[in-house]
């Protein structure tokens, strides 16, 4: 029995100019990621990382091809179409936290339910269920800046799960956090995806970020050129190193 991947791109391509110079920023990329799965996506500066990410979440429109959610193609949605799929179905998490200073915790935990017209109430059961698993129970009513690095990234993973989305998308998750902490925040993102079959889409520099991915996938100049599944540190830094010096 074969199951439809949850993300698929398909020949995507995303061109812009720079003065006469096309610039090719994703040429020709095919994925298919399926539930459960953890991506990680590396490569030297301007190889396509970020870009790639923005079109896969319908930040971007791609010059060419399509990228399907759940089998829908966003590359055939207006922009209020795109913003009801982020906001529902997907969820994201930022390497700057992006908490609102004024809120709690649990206010900023149930941000993306506000949004909604009408706003949809909280699962109680789940919300318990995510703050007890990322160790935020007795934090709920402390101010951001009331928190650690670590404990404000916990919140950012929370309400990026809030919603149950069928892919997180992850971007420098751990760039503001220390070695320990960054991978604490880290198995618990991939703990927490695995149990819930989300996706995790996570672009990042850093060989013991990608580490925690079932597969790491290497860009340069806008195309994969190489792959790794479950690998470890030492073998993505590796392969990073001779892809930077082929640069």
């Amino acid at each position: 029995m074969t199951t439809t991947p949850v993300l698929q791109a398909r020949g995507l391509r995303r061109s812009y100019q720079s003065g006469p110079q096309t610039v090719h920023a994703v040429d020709g990329i095919d994925l298919a990621l399926d539930a459960g799965e953890f991506i990680a996506v590396m490569g030297p500066s301007g190889s396509g990382k970020s870009t790639l990410m923005h079109l896969l979440a319908g930040l971007d429109q791609p010059s060419e091809g399509t990228v399907l959610l759940d089998g829908d193609d966003l590359t055939a949605m207006d922009d209020e179409e795109l913003t009801t799929v982020r906001r529902r179905r997907m969820g994201f998490v930022f390497q700057s936290f992006n908490l609102v200073p004024d809120l709690t915790v649990r206010e900023n935990l149930r941000l993306p339910l506000s949004f909604e017209r009408p706003p949809v109430r909280p699962d109680g059961a789940w919300e318990a269920t995510l703050t007890d698993r990322l160790g935020l129970a007795g934090l709920l009513e402390r101010l951001p800046h009331e928190l650690s690095g670590g404990q404000q990234q916990r919140v950012a993973i929370a309400r990026a799960l809030v919603r149950t989305p069928s892919v997180v998308f992850a971007d420098e998750p751990t760039g503001n956090l220390d070695v320990a902490t960054g991978r604490a925040v880290l198995s618990l993102l991939g703990e927490l995806v695995r149990s819930l079959g989300c996706t995790v889409v996570m672009v990042t520099h850093d060989a013991t970020a990608a580490s925690h991915a079932d597969r790491t996938l290497f860009l340069r100049d806008g195309r994969v050129v190489d792959a790794l599944d479950d690998a470890d540190d030492e073998a993505i830094a590796r392969t990073m190193l001779d892809l930077v010096r082929a640069s």
